[in-house]
Formats: C-alpha cells, structure tokens, sequence
C-alpha cells in the first residue's frame, strides 16, 4: 500500500515540516510519497527521508488562471480548475492507496480548497483519505466544511477539544480519532547554540505577527515587559527563536519582530536565531531552554515534547486543546493574544510556570509516553493493518525502473519480467510460487533509497590519449581505459551491448579484444540478465569486478549484493532517461524495409564526423550504410522528444548529487566555455568521483589521458539530466501506443515535428 502525504506547503513553515518529518517517523518511509506546493523548499527533506515527491503543478498559463478564476467569481464557491493543480497527484493515486491530509490547521482559517477538492476526488474513486492530526473550531463545521468532513475515511484529531466539536456537529464517533501531533515524535539535532545562551537556564521565546497585529498589541508589550523583568530579576538568558521564517525574506514570518524585540531590548544575554536553521535544529536550542514562551504551536510542541515548561501565547483551538490534554486544564498554560488586556499578564502566568516547575515537569514524565502511545496504535490500526505485499506489485509501477533486482533475488523464483504492451519490462509474480517473504520489497531500490548526501564529487574533464579509441567512442573514450585497466588486472566488466539482433543487454566482457563491443552510446533500456548473480559470484572468488550501468541499475546491483565489496567498482552515467526496446525494434524493421535489407550488420548510435557533429549510422548487410545527423534522425528525435522514454524517466529516483557508484561518466557539453585547451570537437568526458575507492581507479590510468579539473556547477551547466528528471511529453502515451514499423517517421513528426501544423496541433492539446 502507498500512502500520499497531501496538501504540504513547505519548511519555511517548520510547522509543516515538523508534521511531515515526524509523520514518517511513525509511519515509516517506504512507499511513501509527499505532494507539497513548495518542492524547492522541500527537496533537501526529502532526499534526507528517502521519500518521494510530488509536486503540484501550477496552471500552464495565464489564460487558464483568468478562465478559471473567472468561473469562481461567477459560480460562487465554485472548485474549478483546482483539479488541474492537483493533477500530478490525482494521475499517481489508485484505489489501493491511502492518502494523509496533512494540514493540520487546513479547517481553521480560509476556505480548504485544495482539501475540498482532494477529499471530492478520493471519494469519487474509492481511495482512502484520512484527514491527519487536525485542530478544528466548532463554528467551522457547518454548511460545505461540515458535508466535507463526512467523506474522510476517519478523521484524525490532534486533541479532545477537536473531538467534542465534531462529535456535537454531528459527526460519527466511529470515524473519529483522537490522536497527538506527530511532532511529537520528531527528533533534534544537535547545532551550536547561540552567543550567550545558558544551557538549562535560558528562557526561549517566539513570537509571530499573527497575534500582534491590529488591535492586539498587547501581545509584544507583554513579551517585551517579560523579558525585561526575567534580565532584571533573575539571572537567566534570553534566546529569541522564530519557527516560521526565513533568512533571505522579510514578510509573513516571525524573523522580523523578534529581530525587533532584539533591537530594543539590546542586551548581550538575550540572543536572536537568525540562521537558517530546519525544524530538528531548532528543536534542540529549544530542549536546552529552561522554560520556553512560544506563539507558534509547533515551536511549543518542540518544548512539550522535550520537557520545558512551557506557556503558549494562544491563538487558536489547537493551543488550548493541546494543553487541556497535557495538563488536565488551559489556564495558566495558555493566555489568548485577544484576551490580553495588560501588560503585565503574561509575567504573572510566567511567575506561575517558575513556581510548578518541579510538578510540570513531573506531568511531563507521566502523561507523554501514553500521550504519544496514541498516535502510534491509531497508525497500526487505521494506516498499517492494510501494509501486506501485493501480489499484483512490488513498487509503484511509475516508478519502477526495471532494474529486475526483484526477480534476481526471489529465491523460488516466483517473479519474472515480462514486456509490457510499451515494450518497457516489469516484474509480474506468479501467485502460486509467492510466499510472502518480503525479500523484493527489502531490495527494491525504489522502496529502499540510497540517500544523497549532498557531497560534491570531485570532477575531471578527461580524454583518451589513443585518438582511434576516442573515434570509436561517443565522448572521450574513458570508459575504453576503465574496462581496460579492470581487465588488465585479472578483472571482468559487465556493460550493456547489442546482440546479435540489435537488441541492447548486458555482457560480461573479460578480454581486451571484446572492449570494442561495450563501447558507446545506447539510448535503449538495457537486458540486465542474470547480470547481478554473476557479479556476485566473481567478487565472491576475488575476482575484481566493473559494472557500469544506469543509476537505477547501480543501486539496484548495491541492493542485491548487501554488502561493499573492496573488489567492486561501480561506473554510471548522466541519465536522459531510456527509450522503449520495443519502439527501437520498430525503428530497425522501419529502416530494413525503407532499402529493402533483410538484416543490419551494425548500428552506431554517434559515428563521429570530421566537423566535430556525430551521426546515427545503420549499416545493412548488404553493404549499404544510412547516416544521418543524429539530432536529425527520427528515433533520435522521439529519444530527446522523451516520446518513448520509461515512465519513472520522467521522475527518477535515483537523480542527486552524492551516487552510489564510485564512478559518473558523461559527456562535457559546452566544454569549449570552461576547458578551451581540451575542446577539439571530437569529444571530452566528465568524470564524476564519489568515492575513495573511484579516485585510486582514476588515478590508475591517468598517464593514458589528459585531463583537467572542472567545478561541478560548470560541470552541469548544460548537462541538466544530472539532477533533473526530463520533462513529460503529453503525447507519449498515443505515441508508445499507435507508433508501428510502418507508421515511424510519420508519428515521429506528428508527435515531435517542427513544422508549423504540427506545433499547432500540439499547442491546442496541451491546451486542452
């Protein structure tokens, strides 16, 4: 089962990431998948859960928002065009998934739309929708909003003062569950603490313009004379913490008036956070305050959670209720910013915290463990009673990339790879073999990410000294010195080449004679074969071994393997993404049949030219050769059109800075901009380094070329497909589907063409 966490909108909010990162704290990451409005914000988090990401999409012009708005304005409290937003995760979602409304203030404030939308489409399909760890007023459930919250499967409060509330508007008991923030369960991590901070005796505060706007002034006198008194009659510190803020930007978040409260306070014991630091980190100075003053609920979630005493500056049900639950009562936990009449009020509630702090904190060491115990058992009841293997599919088929790990590790050999109707593999199971054991999940590694990083590899600009190797070759020829050296050395190399019949699969390669055939470009997904069980058995005899592939195959070699091996070495490349076996067949019968050949005797995807340009070259047996600008060639063009690439192509898994494999190669396009002296048109190679164990292999053959360094951000300047999956052809369906030996070139123009009717006849279904 996937679970979708719906509706984030990014950790500028710490909030928000609060809640997303302590939900896959308890939920676990596996299939787990994070549609969120702000996916910039966002990327670095998810790389570090090993979730995967969805981001909404916006409308595709102008014209559209206007269309659109215009119907709402009309046809009041009208949904329309909110689908069109949520349409990247509405085209993920089947009946068998299960979706996590995050927004846990979504129902306080403005009409949810994007909720109201969301629970329209998960009803109308029969898919599972859980409204997550909510906080609701009671005079918000009514008309639209009261309709709305029937449809949730269950809904999930975060406090019992939510509870009455839908219980008294009508609600059923049965779909309501009482819950804690998942918040709760996030965990710190550890940064140095400000200038001045007293570890164990600082008071944290935060405070946000949403409770001292307008009339509501009070709230920033009360704070201001609280700080005041605490410098003046006492010996604690003062740490200033927002919890929504950015560093780069001066609107709608807490930065700017604690950087104010900062300003004329004017103290060397009261210290401002003003570092871009994620919801963990702050998390950590707040577990070393001795009591802590917060307006933001999840910064006095992060105290709750860590035992300070805290006071909260209330401006909402879910303050009140969260206390009501912790301590049996509100009052003196939670002053309403509207209430506040002196100045003087908070002081007096902060004197009441300083007096019970001994008994608080023992409140804390007897109601948290059984507080949290119950966003834990609802999980196992409501959202892991259901997590069972599914026969019918290992990962989610958009994702899976074919790697075929999952048929290589079945031990009773109940998953096989079949072709799909596209001519892409994926893995079926065969019922009556499956037993359950799990083993192709525990491999997968869509399910099981290998985790960036984010260390920059070193880079090298490099070419073949051996100018008829670096002819034969679609860059620089380093790969032909990487195979060599292996070989060389008692060692095999397993790489993908044509067969007999053109088909592209992975060889085993262990004599220099036979490096020509792994040699260049092959922009059709590889046959992995029983690849990864041979690399395992010759790295088992000590044999060294090179395997160079995607990256999805890399780490899907990694996952199979367990282990490291000292005797392994891994190679992958800068990944377009790979076209259709099936659509490459049909471009060979298209060709044989336009001369008339019964069989082709080579294909060379990038023959190099003497003006520095490369062509695809089909040479059929009866001697007669087609050679065509490669950028001109229509299967070429249906390649870079992404008309036939695989689906998880279009959002890689395995796209990020740190690889598992020791070694990236790719070609240095724009070359002639950062490494003139090695531009010769004829082709340069970038080598990406990850490891230790990949720099002493480059360093092994570095006599047998030149080279020089390169800065990684020059380095993929123009080499985009490093980090970002390729764009989405919207015809690449009725392409895949109607695309035949005879009809090649024509669907190619029609889907991809230049001319004038065809970019037209595009524009408007894109449109549409």
């Amino acid at each position: 089962m996937r679970i979708f966490l719906c509706g984030d909108t990014g950790k500028l909010n710490r909030g928000c990431e609060a809640i997303v990162r302590g939900t896959v704290e308890v939920v676990g990451n596996k299939e787990l998948y994070l549609a969120t409005f702000a996916p910039e914000q966002n990327a670095q988090m998810v790389k570090q859960l090993g979730v995967s990401m969805i981001p909404y999409a916006s409308y595709p012009s102008r014209l559209h928002r206007m269309f659109f708005g215009g119907i709402r304005k009309v046809f009041k409290r009208s949904l329309s065009g909110f689908n069109l937003i949520q349409k990247p995760l509405f085209d993920k979602l089947s009946s068998k998934d299960l979706c996590l409304n995050i927004g846990g203030d979504t129902y306080c404030y403005q009409r949810p739309t994007m909720s109201l939308v969301l629970n329209n489409y998960t009803k109308r399909h029969k898919i599972k929708n859980i409204l997550w760890c909510c906080s609701i007023e009671k005079d918000k459930i009514k008309g639209e909003i009261l309709k709305d919250l029937h449809k949730y499967e269950y809904i999930f409060a975060r406090e019992e003062i939510t509870v009455q509330n839908l219980i008294q508007s009508g609600i059923p008991k049965e779909k309501i569950v009482k819950v804690c923030d998942p918040a709760f369960f996030l965990k710190s991590k550890e940064v140095p603490l400000p200038t001045g901070f007293q570890t164990n005796n600082t008071v944290g505060i935060n405070l946000s313009d949403c409770v001292c706007y307008g009339p509501y002034k009070k709230s920033y006198d009360n704070v201001k004379h609280l700080v005041e008194w605490i410098l003046k009659e006492t010996n604690m510190s003062v740490c200033l913490i927002p919890h929504v803020y950015s560093i780069t930007d001066d609107k709608h978040h807490d930065l700017p008036i604690l950087s104010r409260l900062h300003k004329e306070i004017n103290s060397e014991r009261v210290s401002l956070v003003n570092k871009d630091y994620d919801c963990e980190q702050l998390k950590y100075i707040i577990s070393k305050c001795r009591y802590f003053v917060g307006a933001r609920t999840h910064s006095t979630i992060a105290a709750y959670s860590t035992k300070i005493p805290t006071l909260v500056i209330g401006y909402s049900v879910k303050s009140k209720g969260i206390a009501t639950d912790l301590f049996g009562t509100y009052n003196n936990y939670v002053l309403p910013f509207k209430e506040m009449n002196r100045e003087d009020e908070l002081l007096q509630a902060f004197k009441s915290l300083i007096k019970n702090e001994k008994s608080i904190r023992q409140r804390y060491e007897d109601i948290l463990p059984q507080y949290k115990q119950q966003l834990l058992d609802a999980v196992k009841k409501f959202v892991k009673n259901n997590d069972s293997i599914d026969a019918e599919e290992i990962c989610d088929q958009t994702q899976c990339s074919g790697c075929a790990v999952c048929s290589s590790v079945c031990s009773f050999q109940a998953i096989t790879m079949r072709q799909n109707s596209q001519g892409f593999m994926y893995p079926q199971i065969d019922k009556e073999k499956c037993v359950n054991c799990g083993k192709c999940r525990k491999t997968c590694p869509v399910l099981n990410k290998f985790l960036d990083s984010g260390k920059i590899p070193t880079v090298f600009a490099s070419k073949n000294n051996n100018e008829k190797i670096r002819k034969g070759s679609s860059s620089g020829g380093v790969f032909a010195l990487m195979a060599e050296a292996i070989i060389k050395e008692g060692g095999v190399v397993f790489a993908p080449a044509f067969d007999s019949d053109f088909n592209v699969k992975h060889v085993l390669v262990d004599s220099c004679d036979q490096i020509p055939k792994i040699l260049g470009s092959k922009y059709v997904q590889s046959d992995i074969g029983d690849c990864y069980k041979q690399a395992f058995e010759f790295l088992n005899k000590g044999r060294v071994v090179l395997f160079s592939g995607t990256p999805c195959q890399i780490v899907a070699l990694k996952s199979y393997l367990g282990k490291d091996y000292e005797n392994l070495l891994t190679q992958d490349v800068i990944c377009h993404g790979v076209s259709s076996p099936k659509s490459w067949k049909k471009y060979l019968i298209y060709r044989k049949n336009l001369v008339g050949a019964s069989s082709i005797n080579e294909v060379v995807f990038r023959e190099k030219q003497f003006d520095g340009t490369a062509a695809l070259k089909v040479e059929f047996i009866d001697g007669s050769v087609y050679r065509k600008n490669y950028l001109q060639d229509v299967f070429i063009k249906s390649y870079l059109s992404n008309l036939n690439l695989r689906a998880s192509c279009l959002d890689c898994s395995f796209k990020q800075i740190a690889r598992a494999s020791d070694v990236t190669l790719g070609d240095f396009w724009g070359v002639e901009e950062d490494c003139l002296e090695m531009f010769d048109g004829q082709g340069v190679t970038l080598i990406f380094v990850h490891s230790k164990k990949g720099k002493s292999f480059v360093k092994s053959f570095e006599k047998d070329m030149k080279s020089c360094n390169v800065c990684f951000n020059n380095a993929i300047k123009h080499n985009s497909a490093y980090l970002r999956s390729t764009q989405e052809n919207p015809f690449r369906e009725q392409f895949l589907s109607t695309v035949t030996e005879k009809n090649f070139e024509k669907q190619v123009k029609k889907y991809a063409g230049t001319n004038g009717l065809s970019k037209l006849r595009r524009a408007f279904k894109r449109f549409m």
